[in-house]
């Protein structure tokens, strides 16, 4: 069953304008996981709807493909920028990626998950209910960082690891939130059209001025394709603790 569609994800992030802070975050923090490798990566791959933005920043990324080729080839490193939350079978994803590394080669991953967009979802769900509309499904649901995980080492990739960003923004209004998703391209995500929300909620929306304030979390994975003629290794279950980071405004 497909739930979203796919080739219309941010279209219109490729702006004149400064990325949003959240995506300079994550070319930030991806840039700094390239430098974990003493030597530049020959072959490299980017997806994703923000992958210009991501090219543009650093200049080991200028020569990297935007888009696999025509015909059958492997990369030393594949990013997934932006892409995963919205795809709609993400172990094929993971496998075919896996599929395109070289052996040894490196796969990172960012994408909005965990508890993203919360605090939206509850309060449409409450202004549909306080003007009797049937409730529908507007925000989308997201990977929580244990099932990246899972899903790393379901797709067979070496040294897997999930990690999370915390971030919390205020807007004026949840309509303010509402038009910034919209310059997104961020509102449009779904294979089946929700029901048009009734003229009562959109007036409620449009007229409420209380401030608003939303949680992101950026989950990012990492792992890498197992060099050829190396025993995968055993893990046994262990318990991690994971240090967030302190919440950004």
């Amino acid at each position: 069953m497909n739930l979203f569609h796919e080739q219309n994800n941010f279209h219109n992030l490729n702006r004149k304008e400064p990325p949003h802070p959240l995506i300079q975050a994550a070319i930030r923090t991806i840039c700094e996981r390239l430098k974990w490798f003493k030597q530049p990566f020959e072959k490299i791959l980017i997806l994703g709807p923000c992958r210009d933005l991501l090219k543009k920043e650093s200049i080991s990324l200028k020569d990297a493909s935007t888009q696999y080729a025509s015909t059958f080839e492997e990369y030393n490193c594949i990013i997934s920028f932006f892409d995963l939350q919205t795809v709609n079978d993400v172990p094929t994803y993971l496998s075919k990626i896996k599929t395109h590394l070289t052996p040894g080669g490196f796969f990172t991953a960012v994408f909005m998950g965990g508890e993203s967009f919360l605090n939206l979802k509850n309060e449409l769900m409450e202004v549909e209910i306080l003007h009797k509309s049937d409730v529908s499904l507007r925000v989308h649901p997201t990977i929580h960082i244990a099932d990246g995980a899972a899903l790393m080492q379901h797709a067979g990739f070496a040294c897997p690891m999930a990690d999370i960003e915390h971030y919390m923004y205020k807007y004026e209004s949840l309509y303010t939130l509402i038009k910034e998703l919209r310059l997104w391209a961020a509102t449009s995500h779904f294979y089946e059209t929700p029901k048009i929300i009734q003229k009562s909620c959109a007036r409620y929306i449009i007229e409420n001025k209380k401030t608003f304030e939303e949680k992101i979390d950026l989950i990012y994975l990492t792992g890498l394709k197992q060099p050829s003629g190396e025993k995968i290794l055993e893990t046994t279950k262990a318990s991690i603790n994971i240090l967030e980071t302190p919440t950004r405004d």
